[in-house]
């Protein structure tokens, strides 16, 4: 038993031994799965280039509208019409296309100083019948506008020189007569008033006949 004891401890001992000289192995590293970078997206493969449908060819310019061809004289016209009518908003609009086209034509003038002075904006058309007497110094209804211009500003000596110069060139003119009429009407000489009046009724004015057979008529009556 002895024995048996000493041999069991001898064989313990070498195992120590040879344990102890033995190198110390650690145990593998766990291998982590090899990361894997996804691959970037190709690009589409770039689709055939879109044809841009046929375009038409652009539209011809519309023609202008018929009024919008219109001579300086059809304007002239025109605008005349409408100061007969008492549409003096569109006789002035016609007026000044009409000296759009030809700005020495008379008529034009005219009515454009008819459209203001015809319903007393003798202000307001001030600067056109200047400039109407500077180009057409003897335009009888630019002399009779700014003969009524002066006599609405209480001008009476630049009135009746104006006025003056409208019945030496058309003394028996309907304008004449109606502006002489006014003048004497405005300074209180009604026999002259009613003279004028009377004379611009036989050449066709509406107005100048009521205004004579109205108050000159009664005057005379009376």
């Amino acid at each position: 038993m002895i024995a048996l004891a000493a041999l069991v401890t001898l064989a313990c001992a070498i195992y120590v031994v040879v344990a102890a000289r033995a190198p110390v192995v650690s145990p593998p590293a766990p291998v982590s799965a090899p990361s894997v970078t996804p691959a970037a997206a190709e690009p589409p493969a770039p689709s055939a280039a879109r044809v841009a449908p046929a375009q038409p060819p652009p539209a011809a310019a519309p023609a202008p509208a018929a009024d919008e061809r219109l001579s300086a004289g059809e304007l002239a016209s025109r605008a005349a019409d409408r100061l007969d009518d008492g549409d003096y908003d569109q006789a002035r609009d016609l007026a000044l296309r009409c000296l759009a086209v030809d700005r020495a034509r008379s008529q034009c003038q005219s009515a454009l100083a008819n459209s203001y002075a015809r319903r007393g904006q003798y202000d307001e058309g001030h600067a056109h019948f200047v400039e109407c007497l500077k180009s057409d110094p003897g335009n009888e209804h630019c002399m009779s506008a700014m003969t009524l211009y002066h006599l609405a500003h209480g001008e009476r000596a630049e009135a009746r020189r104006m006025l003056d110069t409208l019945e030496a060139g058309n003394r028996d003119s309907l304008t004449a007569h109606l502006t002489a009429g006014d003048f004497a009407r405005a300074t209180g000489d009604h026999d002259g008033e009613c003279n004028h009046y009377k004379a611009a009724c036989t050449l066709g004015s509406d107005g100048a006949c009521k205004r004579w057979r109205g108050f000159c008529q009664r005057r005379e009556e009376e």
